[in-house]
């Protein structure tokens, strides 16, 4: 069976006013139901009574003022209305309360005061005797509000026994009984006051090792910080900002007030600097005055050398030129392809003409275009001005853009954020001075912001100029800006990548034909020597055939070569032991004698003799029958004397005139 159909209730709510304000309130249970939705911009009906309660109100008649609202239980009034903006306080009324944030600055007037502490300060607790201390993380009363040290923490309710604790952590044991040897006991460890150590061992080491290196007392540097005198360089100041003392050291410092010998350097140098109102902004200033001079020439410079770098691409021919012919070899080579007919190529290509080999391997496209260039400047074709006609391009490239090296280097954004930077840095001092109180101060530092603002126009000038010429190299180099970020120094990179490359390629050129035309040089060397040798042993082999077609040489003694006419290099008697090597080289002999007689009579030197003999070696033997010749002339002499006249033997020749005598060894 179909379910029973639902209780009556109340109906539904009516739907939400066309003009798009609130839903009503659901209806009260059991009450009557909701009025119908206003009509058009009518103001909707007030909500319906609660159970119990007071009917309302009428509404007013017309424009009238609506009624009060009803009174608060209890009896008590209600507060006042706000008074209008500029309506004046009625007297005996309390002041209105400060908007949060504190209260506003007044217009052109004294800069606002710090804040006071947003928590109270606490009373301190004093024990009888110094102590040893704590060295915690002190929280500032700034910090206190809204934490669990606000309500949560209360030290007041720890009961404390100073007796024992004073025993235990005292930083001055009490004298023991022992009347005078105590009392001198306590004497001898007496050196020098306590410390009063009132920041953290690694925070005064620190700051006393850095404060030792500024030379001046504690009062000339807080007198110059608050004067904005210039008698510290830079790396003073960097190393007193590092140093100067946060608001929790200061705290720390500020509220002792024991003796001064009880402090160390560092918390003396703190007391004395935290005197000084805006000490830190103050040492800011006069670091950014200490180092503008040298930021604004290390700037200067980069933004020289981008910009001369710019210059010499856009005005070297060398340049043209060489992208000329490797647009040109670039367009032959792709000549069957979908990348040839280009009027152009992207800079990066330059670095890919090392990859293209020749068919052996041993040459690449990079050198066979320094080989061109080198022709052309053989021809006189080259893009040197005066007394450079003759030098290649190949060279040529790195003269006409001598900047390239040094302007890569040079990173555009970075110079271009220092410059930002700098115009930063020198409105923080333009602020510090408008809003400072101590002449002396403004005086001094003003004078250096109206210097160096007109140093810093300049330079951002020159820095435009510079951006805007980096711009067109691109667009004229047809290099794409990514992303905005222009980058110049990519460009002069792969310049000066390539004409190094190119350089190198030349020079490598310039090896290979020394190489090859030494080689050849040895060779020729070579065949001469060949022909030569050839010409020596055919001379000598025709020079001995002679000589032994006339029956030897010169007659050898008797018994020793046989009859006159007989070789003196032949068989020798026995009992003389065996026959010498070298002998019988009558061809030999024969020549070497000439040359002997050549030199006896003046037409020869003795250095050839001896040359030649030592080159084939019959020095020995030509010295050997020297010999031999000289000692059967005497015997011939001597026998011929005694056989004078005798029957059947006819004249005898005379001998030979004795030789000239053999040369040294």
């Amino acid at each position: 069976p179909p379910p029973p159909p639902p209780p009556p209730g109340p109906p539904p709510p009516p739907p939400p006013p066309i003009g798009g304000g609130p839903p009503p309130p659901p209806p009260i249970p059991g009450g009557a139901p909701p009025p119908p939705p206003p009509i058009g911009g009518a103001r909707p009906p007030p909500p319906p009574p609660i159970p119990g309660g007071a009917p309302p109100p009428p509404p007013p008649m017309g424009g009238a003022r609506p009624p009060p609202p009803p009174p608060l239980p209890g009896g008590l009034a209600p507060p006042p209305p706000p008074p209008m903006p500029g309506a004046p306080r009625p007297p005996g009324a309390p002041p209105p309360p400060p908007p949060p944030g504190g209260a506003p600055r007044p217009p052109g007037g004294p800069p606002m005061a710090p804040m006071a502490p947003a928590y109270p300060k606490k009373a301190p607790v004093k024990p009888s005797q110094p102590m040893r201390q704590l060295h915690w993380g002190k929280l500032s009363d700034m910090k206190v509000k809204g934490t669990l040290w606000e309500k949560e923490v209360d030290d007041s309710k720890v009961a404390i026994d100073k007796d024992e604790l004073e025993s235990l952590f005292a930083t001055k044991q009490p004298a023991k009984a022992g009347g005078a040897d105590g009392e001198k006991k306590e004497d001898k460890k007496k050196k020098g006051p306590e410390m009063a150590n009132l920041l953290d061992a690694k925070t005064s080491q620190n700051t006393g090792i850095a404060r030792a290196r500024i030379k001046q007392t504690d009062a000339e540097l807080a007198e110059t910080l608050r004067t904005g005198g210039d008698g510290m360089d830079a790396d003073t100041l960097t190393s007193l900002l590092k140093i100067l003392p946060t608001e929790e050291n200061l705290e720390a410092v500020r509220d002792y007030d024991g003796p001064e010998e009880s402090l160390s350097q560092a918390e003396k140098f703190m007391r004395a600097v935290g005197k000084v109102p805006r000490y830190q902004l103050r040492v800011k200033c006069m670091l950014i005055r200490a180092t503008f001079d040298e930021k604004v020439a290390e700037i200067s410079e980069s933004v020289s050398l981008v910009a001369q770098a710019v210059k010499e691409v856009r005005t070297s021919p060398a340049l043209k030129k060489v992208l000329q012919m490797t647009l040109a070899l670039g367009n032959y080579l792709n000549g069957g392809t979908n990348k040839g007919a280009a009027w152009g190529f992207k800079l990066d290509t330059l670095s890919k003409l090392s990859g293209t080999k020749t068919v052996d391997n041993k040459s690449t496209l990079l050198h066979y275009i320094a080989g061109l260039l080198a022709k052309e400047a053989e021809k006189g074709n080259s893009s040197g001005g005066d007394g450079e006609e003759k030098t290649t391009d190949a060279v040529l490239l790195l003269k006409q853009m001598p900047s390239l090296e040094q302007a890569l280097r040079v990173v555009w954004v970075d110079a271009g954020a220092d410059v930002s930077a700098l115009r930063g840095s020198l409105k923080q001092v333009e602020n510090a001075v408008s809003s400072d109180k101590e002449e002396s101060f403004k005086a001094a530092l003003g004078d250096f912001h109206s210097r160096a603002t007109a140093e810093e126009k300049k330079l951002t000038e020159e820095h435009a100029v510079a951006d805007k010429g980096c711009l067109d190299l691109c667009a004229w180099l047809a290099e794409e800006v990514k992303g905005g970020k222009l980058e110049p120094e990519k460009v002069f990179a792969a310049l000066h990548t390539f004409a190094l490359a190119l350089e190198k390629a030349h020079a490598f050129n310039v090896e290979a034909v020394e190489k090859e035309a030494k080689k050849k040089r040895m060779e020729a060397a070579a065949k001469a020597r060949e022909e030569e040798m050839a010409a020596r042993k055919l001379s000598k082999a025709s020079s001995g055939g002679s000589a032994a077609g006339k029956g030897g040489g010169p007659a050898g003694p008797a018994g020793l070569g046989g009859k006159g006419g007989a070789r003196p290099g032949g068989p020798r008697p026995p009992g003389n032991g065996p026959p010498r090597p070298g002998f019988g080289m009558a061809g030999v002999n024969d020549e070497l004698t000439r040359k002997l007689a050549a030199r006896g009579n003046g037409r020869g030197n003795l250095v050839d003799g001896v040359k030649d003999g030592l080159a084939d070696g019959s020095i020995l033997v030509q010295k050997r029958n020297e010999s031999f010749g000289r000692r059967a002339s005497m015997k011939r002499s001597a026998g011929q004397g005694g056989s004078h006249g005798s029957a059947g033997e006819g004249p005898s020749k005379p001998p030979p005139p004795p030789g000239p005598p053999p040369p040294e060894p």
